[in-house]
């Protein structure tokens, strides 16, 4: 098995059959690959139109499985433990991608090297989508080996849009107490067992942008201060494990995107909380003029 797809999926809507069409339609598919879904969570009647679609489209290398455990975490690394691919490629349920996409990874991939795609974002059409932060990274030459993981660390804050060796990832599992910088902390776990990248521009991972999905919800103060705290934490036990094998610039850097991330995240919280309470004290003052009107 060249590739194992792992998709995790939590009451999934129409955006779920996409994503799956743009996988099953992949003009050039002389590999093999087996596309693992995870139902995760209430199954409800998911279960039924799920498997509905697969028997529709013939997907006989496509897996349903389902856990009752809520969480990306643990359904990754619920599909990690049963994955036979030398490759393992991570998507969300609501992404899409571009024709010949597996192809042309597959052509540049390697035990030791993660083969990146270009990510960019969209909200309903693919035809309208923005170039994601790590577009600034890419160039026309994707051809072109890099051995610098400093330099090219965005490339680390998410595990999807990549094929990553399944060798780097052994027994590894994502951390299932975290449910925000999961990816981040896993790909830096991994980090010491990857010693290339290669960027490849001709193929295009397209991530959809949702109001409601979990990367967009909003936070307490206290949660995003713990969480900093915890992911801080886990990344210094990270290269304690192993100080010889794993960079500490990498690893302090990556810390350092914990504390730039939770001040964006901490500062739009304070700017709605503002917003909330100024239209508060708006209707407020108008339900007291009316009243003195009346």
């Amino acid at each position: 098995m060249d590739i194992s797809i792992i998709i995790p999926t939590y009451r999934p809507g129409t955006y779920l059959y996409k994503c799956l069409d743009s996988i099953r339609c992949q003009q050039e598919n002389s590999f093999n690959f087996e596309v693992l879904i995870i139902l995760n969570g209430p199954l409800d009647d998911y279960i039924s139109k799920i498997e509905n679609y697969l028997a529709q489209h013939s997907c006989q290398n496509f897996k349903l499985l389902t856990t009752t455990a809520v969480g990306v975490s643990s359904a990754r690394n619920k599909g990690l433990d049963i994955a036979v691919g030398d490759f393992i490629f991570f998507m969300d349920d609501d992404d899409i991608l571009s024709e010949n996409y597996f192809r042309q990874l597959l052509n540049s991939a390697s035990s030791k090297r993660l083969s990146c795609s270009i990510i960019r974002n969209f909200k309903e059409d693919i035809q309208s989508s923005e170039k994601n932060y790590t577009g600034q990274l890419f160039t026309s030459d994707s051809t072109m080996v890099y051995h610098d993981k400093f330099r090219y660390r965005r490339l680390f804050s998410t595990c999807t849009a990549k094929l990553i060796p399944s060798r780097s990832i052994a027994s590894r599992r994502f951390n299932e107490n975290f449910k925000l910088g999961e990816d981040a902390l896993f790909m830096a776990h991994i980090s010491n067992a990857i010693e290339e990248l290669i960027l490849c521009s001709e193929v295009c991972y397209y991530r959809r942008i949702r109001k409601n999905s979990a990367t967009m919800q909003k936070n307490s103060v206290i949660y995003e201060l713990k969480n900093a705290r915890d992911l801080l934490f886990a990344y210094s036990k990270i290269y304690l494990s192993s100080p010889i094998e794993y960079s500490f610039t990498f690893l302090v850097f990556r810390g350092l995107a914990v504390l730039k991330g939770l001040k964006f995240r901490l500062t739009h919280l304070v700017q709605l909380v503002i917003s909330i309470s100024n239209e508060l004290t708006i209707q407020s003052m108008e339900t007291n003029q009316k009243t003195i009107e009346f």
